[in-house]
């Protein structure tokens, strides 16, 4: 864990909504960039979690993870989740230098308070389409958009996420895009035996096109718009692909 004593490097808060051994995609980019960090800063993470059997203070890869347990049950439940963030916010807060929150969540509330009295910077990075921006979070609160507006840096993945922003008064300096990454050390052109190979082992057609989406079935994501797009070239035996979802 990080401690008051880990003063000779920038010190940083990294929120989300899981981390490792859950994971969500932001959960696996803080993952990356701690990792990445390791020499250059100290970082440590403030998660939420719905697994209760995982420790509540862990070390993940040289990182200090603390969890906090939710449940769907709400009411009761999420108070009590909301005061241990605090109460673990109140701990964590005075060791760092910055708060780098991913995404936007009801969470983001008592988070973005909580740092602006302890005079913490924080940076807030942008990543899902209408979830993050100004129309969905306005559509929670007048502190959800508070929270929102409160923070001293945004990081947008996109130009599309970024301008609704703009376009509702928010200041362009304090924006910057940063288009998420591949690292090139794990993936990179599979050779043409190898492509066989792995469509082998997955038991996946050789001789065919195939189509691949990755990500959450969520609505957000539309997935069902490329399945019908998909479904109208299957008549034409020269489209005849294979789509799959992982």
């Amino acid at each position: 864990m990080l401690t008051a004593s880990d003063a000779t490097s920038p010190r940083v808060l990294m929120v989300n909504g899981a981390y490792f051994p859950e994971f969500s995609a932001g959960g696996l980019q803080c993952q990356a960039v701690a990792r990445i960090l390791h020499d250059r800063a100290s970082v440590v993470v403030l998660t939420t979690a719905t697994d209760s059997t995982l420790r509540r203070h862990d070390t993940v890869e040289g990182v200090g993870v603390s969890r906090i347990t939710v449940t769907q049950n709400g009411g009761w439940s999420a108070l009590r989740a909301t005061i241990k963030m605090l109460i673990e916010l109140v701990r964590l807060l005075p060791m760092v230098d910055l708060v780098h929150i991913q995404g936007f969540s009801s969470k983001n509330i008592p988070i973005s308070a909580t740092a602006k009295l302890f005079g913490r910077p924080v940076v807030l990075h942008l990543q899902t389409a209408k979830h993050d921006e100004p129309a969905a979070v306005k559509a929670q609160g007048r502190l959800a958009w508070w929270a929102f507006q409160s923070a001293d840096l945004y990081l947008s993945v996109s130009p599309g996420l970024t301008k609704p922003c703009l376009d509702a008064g928010m200041a362009a300096e304090r924006f910057r895009e940063v288009p998420n990454g591949v690292d090139a050390s794990r993936f990179s052109p599979a050779s043409p035996d190898e492509r066989r190979a792995l469509r082998t082992r997955l038991d996946l057609p050789v001789d065919r096109p195939l189509i691949l989406f990755v990500g959450v079935i969520s609505p957000d994501k539309q997935p069902h718009v490329l399945l019908d797009a998909w479904l109208l070239t299957q008549h034409d035996p020269a489209l005849a692909s294979t789509l799959v979802f992982v």
